[in-house]
């Protein structure tokens, strides 16, 4: 009841800034009266459910491959090597009798790492249709642009004790310390719900699509200003704060582009505001890219946004993806910059964009977008690459030849792009067994590539691990160890690798990389439970985050929090120094590493949680929310401080001595951290 209060709060604020009187039919006892007669009903786009994510499902990447390839069936009569030399995994199996779009994908032309390329639109388009069926209602593009965002003062709580007005510009001066979003790779952010940068926190409103800036002081926070997504015709999913700017992601709103109806296409948005007053934002520059958005990470001053394009219906020359900016016409990327997977079964555009934040402007000058046809699952960047993956299966789909000789013949390639010049160039790609569990399965290092995969053999799932070389040719690689188990986590350290794979125990495996033509398991330790994330931690320790787990009548089950601290200092030797167990807790950090705060050097660490415990009584279940503080010293893990929060926390963030905790329905609650 309390969403529902919250939203027709909304609808209120929305006719009131236009200077019209709510009508009848939107009062509370209408819409209430309403709601009670609708029933459920699912999204018309595929893939969305219509509840909220609770937490990792590792058949989804395998089981989308699937499902795009149901769709349409489609042989693939040859295979373009992407690597010279050793490939790390068999040539796949020859097709049966092809389709059109086989044909032609094995006529194609190809560059020099494999990728189908097009001498013009026609030839593109010649195999979108052959792969998506024709719809003659099909909506085309409308301008996507929307106006300029609108800006608002926000509503001060009455004990605020932080600056507004004037006094909200830019401090020149040092900055607190403050916490960062916990990403992969040093120096490479990623997108977030909330972000601080030691005197203001900026976060995505949780019910009524606005990014609010709060000033924070002395553990109390207060609201000076909101950005309104729906002004700038964005539906608001994350933001960057990088110095006096603020970078607004979101995905188009209908109203602003067609993209929304289920037969047509999606598409995202990049919104760039100059708060060098917090007060008051203005709006800079406004980029949109066709797909939804798959991903996106900060490198220096170039915001990189991936995104997957699905084409729903096919209509002739209007299949083609593309980009607008601010006040300007919808435009398809040229054809030089479009290429395909050799294997492509999906209709799906991965598009990667590529934005200058440094240009004075956003435009076609400051914007380079390339686009690969066939969807992505997972992205890695580091400083000088971007790598995407796609799962596939390389086999006749009109046969049951999904297994061959009793394995799985589901495969992943992954896309190097060169990311040293101006523009994102593909610098080669591999093909590996199975399917990542996430983008930690990835790094590039030391002039080195790994990827661990997993995948079945007669039933049984078993993993491996492989390395490439900068030009992505085949090194070594470990083949089939854990089997029955499949990977859960995994963390590169220097030249090791450790891996924490899941049956009924958590084994952590490490695995020396320093001859990369002969890596080798070393060592490895069990516990029980199993780590989703793997965080380097002091004096040569790992700390594992993830799930507790008990046995029932009808097998495994996870049931809490589990934290494990591996000593690591004798890679042949592991040990699991201490762990503890938190019945009943859930946490996003159990699938989403942006949801751990890290304190100031590896100081201590927390996580925003929520409690169920079963009431006799009432025969329900009884919630508690709060944040969870707990240190990773001397080979012990201690709980420093278990804060009950009003709300459910969404991040926590701290500022010098403070702790504060972004909870649902905007409030902000500040705690000493000591």
């Amino acid at each position: 009841m309390k969403e529902y209060e919250n939203n027709l709060q909304y609808m209120k604020e929305q006719f009131a800034d236009d200077g019209t009187e709510v009508p009848e039919s939107l009062s509370e006892e209408a819409v209430f009266a309403m709601l009670e007669d609708v029933p459920q009903q699912a999204s018309p786009f595929p893939g969305e459910a219509g509840t909220r994510k609770t937490g990792r499902r590792r058949w989804q990447k395998p089981m989308a491959a699937v499902a795009a390839c149901a769709c349409l069936v489609l042989g693939i009569t040859a295979l373009h090597p992407w690597n010279s030399g050793d490939d790390p995994v068999p040539a796949p199996p020859a097709a049966g009798a092809g389709t059109e779009a086989a044909a032609l994908l094995a006529a194609a032309d190809t560059d020099e790492n494999g990728m189908v390329v097009f001498g013009s639109y026609k030839e593109l388009d010649h195999l979108i249709a052959a792969i998506v069926p024709e719809q003659e209602d099909f909506l085309v593009y409308e301008d996507v642009a929307g106006e300029t965002a609108k800006v608002e003062s926000a509503e001060a709580p009455a004990a605020a004790t932080g600056a507004t007005g004037a006094d909200a510009a830019a401090d020149t001066g040092s900055a607190p310390d403050h916490s960062s979003t916990y990403t992969q790779v040093e120096g490479i952010d990623e997108a977030d719900i909330v972000k601080t940068d030691g005197r203001y926190i900026y976060y995505v409103s949780d019910y009524d699509n606005r990014i609010r800036i709060a000033s924070a002081n002395d553990g109390k926070a207060e609201n000076i200003a909101s950005v309104r997504g729906d002004k700038c015709g964005t539906y608001i999913t994350d933001l960057y704060v990088r110095g006096d700017q603020l970078i607004v992601l979101g995905e188009a709103q209908e109203s602003s582009f067609s993209a929304l109806h289920p037969f047509n296409r999606r598409a995202s948005v990049v919104t760039v505001f100059d708060i060098t007053d917090r007060a008051s934002p203005q709006q800079t520059g406004q980029y949109i890219q066709s797909g939804s958005i798959l991903s996106s990470r900060l490198n220096g001053s170039t915001l990189y946004l991936i995104t997957n394009d699905y084409i729903y219906m096919y209509e002739k020359d209007r299949c083609f993806p593309g980009v607008c900016f601010a006040k300007s016409d919808w435009e398809d990327l040229p054809i030089g910059d479009i290429c395909c997977f050799p294997e492509s079964a999906s209709p799906t555009y991965t598009v990667i964009g590529a934005v200058d934040l440094d240009a004075a402007s956003i435009s076609d000058d400051t914007v380079q977008t390339k686009a690969i046809l066939g969807g992505s699952e997972e992205v890695y960047c580091s400083q000088t690459a971007l790598y995407l993956t796609t799962s596939f299966y390389p086999s006749d789909l009109t046969g049951d030849t999904y297994y061959l000789d009793g394995e799985d013949t589901l495969r992943t390639r992954i896309v190097k792009l060169a990311l040293t010049g101006d523009t994102p160039a593909f610098a080669g790609s591999a093909v590996v067994p199975g399917w990542l569990n996430d983008q930690f399965s990835m790094d590039d290092s030391n002039g080195l590539f790994k990827a661990a995969t997993t995948t079945t053999r007669s039933g049984r799932d078993t993993n491996n691990l492989f390395l490439f070389d900068e030009n992505m040719q085949a090194l070594g690689n470990v083949r089939d160890f854990a089997k029955d188990e499949h990977i859960e986590a995994v963390r590169y350290i220097k030249d090791k690798a450790y891996i924490i794979t899941y049956e009924q125990t958590d084994p952590l495996f490490i695995i020396d990389l320093a001859d990369p033509e002969e890596p080798d398991i070393i060592g490895h330790v069990k516990i029980s439970g199993f780590s989703t994330l793997l965080v380097p931690a002091a004096d040569e320790y790992l700390l594992g985050l993830g799930f507790s787990t008990q046995t029932n009548e009808w097998g495994e089950a996870t049931d809490g929090v589990k934290l494990a601290l591996f000593d690591i200092s004798d890679a042949a030797q592991p040990a699991v120094s201490d762990s503890k167990e938190f019945e009943g807790m859930e946490s996003e950090v159990q699938y989403n590493h942006k949801a751990l705060l890290v304190g100031p050097g590896g100081d201590y660490y927390a996580i925003p949680y929520v409690t169920w415990t079963y009431n006799v009584r009432t025969e329900t279940y009884d919630t508690t929310d709060g944040i969870l503080v707990f240190t990773a010293k001397d080979g012990k893990l201690e709980v420093l401080k278990d804060i009950r929060t009003e709300d459910e926390v969404r991040r926590c963030v701290y500022i010098d001595e403070y702790l504060y905790g972004i909870c649902g329905d905007d409030l902000i609650e500040g705690f000493a951290i000591r």
